[in-house]
């Protein structure tokens, strides 16, 4: 309801109104609140709708820290459903798409009005040459061969934040630090 009455007084007023970009994130890797971590259905379910709703990542640790305190250790699971909910805050930021796991690569696509040009993946694909390669319709691929669950959010994470700092128009205090 919120929402709708956000949108209705912007556009009263006269201001654009962004829809917001829920990235497709498909990459194969196992990431979820266990049973016997949360054993209560409608507790991991709460907890699942805040990290959904989580804008920052901030506030992706500060949920990180209330479930060690109150379910005790976090197990890798759920470690990494952190890593890849903070990847949807990045991929949010720079208004991608989808992320989707292909073989031994991975495809970032962009929405139309994303701040991400052609220019700004060929800087970043001179950086890093070896392991981007360029795709048409606003789109290219990180290799990700060889590399374990753990390692492939690390090297999408770190890419995504040099195409970034790259781009102009986004703030790196939007992009956050995993």
């Amino acid at each position: 309801y919120m929402e709708l009455l956000t949108k209705a007084v912007a556009k009263l007023k006269g201001e654009e109104i962004v829809e917001e970009v829920e990235p497709d994130i498909s990459l194969g890797i196992s990431a979820y609140i266990p049973e016997e971590y949360v054993p209560d259905l409608n507790t991991r379910l709460v907890l699942y709708k805040r990290m959904a709703a989580s804008c920052q990542p901030a506030e992706l640790e500060e949920l990180q820290r209330e479930m060690a305190d109150r379910f005790g250790p976090l197990p890798n699971l759920v470690l990494t459903l952190v890593k890849v909910m903070a990847l949807r805050q990045r991929l949010k930021v720079l208004r991608a798409s989808a992320a989707k796991r292909q073989a031994e690569k991975v495809r970032a696509e962009f929405s139309d009005d994303a701040p991400v040009s052609l220019e700004d993946i060929l800087t970043l694909k001179q950086s890093l040459a070896d392991r981007i390669t360029l795709c048409p319709d606003r789109a290219f691929m990180i290799c990700v061969a060889g590399l374990k669950e753990e390692e492939l959010l690390a090297r999408l994470d770190t890419d995504l934040a040099s195409l970034a700092q790259i781009c102009q128009g986004v703030p790196s205090s939007d992009i956050g630090n995993s």
